[in-house]
């Protein structure tokens, strides 16, 4: 359970970091978009494992 906890709070981690690089101007917004809902997937699936 504990592992679920770390890999969505990185989930989380990654998506707030990718989300300031687009702001700063250096990562494409169109390729931070699928990224993003890479990551938005992963924090769904491990959302569900944590409240099943």
């Amino acid at each position: 359970m504990q592992r679920w906890r770390i890999a969505f709070g990185f989930a989380k981690e990654v998506d707030a970091h990718l989300r300031l690089l687009v702001a700063a101007g250096v990562v494409d917004p169109a390729a931070a978009r699928q990224a993003l809902g890479l990551l938005d997937e992963v924090r769904a699936i491990t959302w569900r494992l944590l409240h099943p």
